[in-house]
């Protein structure tokens, strides 16, 4: 609160009341000059401060700790003693304001700095982060009990019984479905259930997945490692596998560090092929192919479903009366109620009156229908289509 305004007097003392407490603070300054000043008395939580002519001249702590902040009484202003026992106010006031909230003294000297915080703002500032410790603090203890309880729940498995606030069940399990990943070189991760894709590597303005390798230069060959291309050098002399085939049989390759000799079963020396791929020998080195029904380039093959695609190298051939049913690395073509398997790719429909196998009453007639037959009796009223059993 600043009470402001130009003044042309001798103000000598101010006297607050705090905790039914009167507090007397004496500013000795002389103001009977005959002249007109600004003055601005600047009060904020326990701090009091008087400002002459925009300049602050004195400061002082009206009462030590924390100011009271519930004002329940209305607040008053008196102007010169607050009886008759004292003097009165005397001199001219003109343009007198009172002022709420930090830093009032602008309205009057805007010119003042008003980038630190007041004494009100500081102790407001105080008691928040004291409440918000304490916020903090309860939310931390819940945590930690939420923990307790989490991890009793965990001690349980399949081969026993959990008892979850005074109440028995049994725990299931089922197994985890892992999302399909768009990575060549998938990871497991301690403690995780599915696999995971690690960051790619942005080399020479191309991407490359985790464990690509990609050869620069000749003998030196670059990796992938999470994010991080990492780069070796090769070299022939040392670290280059002893050739048993003689030199004028050797031969290099490009973008390769080693010579090679012809018909060697790279294979059989091991190779990083999906379980779902097969190893192929090349000249130099060897390659990874997709078995049928996989997708993928050899070192990472998914399942192709044929059942999604009709005809064509990746997609099913099951006649229009089957059911395509795909499985892992192939397909099936099932029959539909009523039809039986003619071959590996189509269906027959049944005749159940022809081979007796209807379940019409013996006065009853027959009428085999498309997968299914009808019973007609005597009367011609004809009874809905039978299921079969």
């Amino acid at each position: 609160m600043v009470p402001t305004g130009t003044w042309n007097c001798n103000p000598a003392a101010g006297r607050t009341k705090l905790d039914n407490k009167v507090y007397v603070e004496t500013f000795r300054y002389h103001l009977a000059d005959e002249r007109w000043h600004s003055v601005a008395i600047s009060i904020s939580g326990s701090q009091v401060e008087l400002l002459v002519d925009c300049e602050s001249l004195f400061k002082r702590l009206l009462k030590p700790g924390v100011p009271e902040r519930n004002f329940t009484d209305p607040i008053q202003l008196w102007i010169g003693q607050r009886n008759n026992h004292f003097y009165h106010f005397k001199g001219a006031m003109q343009e007198v304001r009172i002022t709420s909230g930090p830093h009032g003294y602008l309205s009057s000297c805007p010119h003042l700095d008003s980038t630190c915080p007041t004494c009100g703002q500081f102790f407001l500032l105080q008691d928040t982060v004291r409440q918000l410790t304490q916020h903090l603090q309860e939310l931390s203890n819940r945590l930690v009990a939420a923990e307790q309880r989490i991890g009793r729940v965990e001690e349980c498995d399949c081969q026993k019984s959990c008892q979850v606030n005074g109440s028995h069940g049994e725990v299931k399990c089922h197994p985890v479905e892992c999302p399909e990943l768009s990575c060549k070189h998938p990871v497991n991760k301690s403690g995780d259930c599915c696999q995971s894709c690690l960051k790619h590597c942005l080399f020479y303005g191309q991407f490359y997945d985790h464990g690509e390798q990609v050869t620069i230069k000749k003998c030196v060959e670059c990796q992938c490692d999470d994010g991080s291309m990492k780069c070796v050098r090769t070299d022939p002399e040392t670290n280059c596998p002893r050739l048993t085939c003689p030199p004028e049989q050797q031969f290099s390759v490009p973008d390769h560090c080693c010579k090679f000799c012809p018909g060697v079963d790279y294979c059989a020396k091991g190779h990083s092929c999906h379980a779902n791929a097969t190893c192929l020998n090349l000249q130099t080195t060897y390659a990874c192919q997709c078995d049928q029904g996989f997708q993928g380039d050899g070192r990472m093959c998914t399942d192709i479903d044929e059942c999604a695609m009709e005809g064509g190298e990746v997609g099913h051939h099951c006649h229009s009366n089957t059911v395509c049913v795909n499985t892992v690395g192939s397909y099936r073509c099932d029959c539909p109620e009523g039809y039986e398997q003619v071959d590996k790719f189509g269906c027959a429909e049944v005749d159940e009156c022809a081979a007796g196998r209807h379940r019409c009453h013996e006065n009853a007639e027959c009428t085999n229908t498309d997968g299914s037959y009808r019973c007609r009796d005597s009367s011609t009223i004809q009874s809905p289509a039978q299921p079969r059993r």
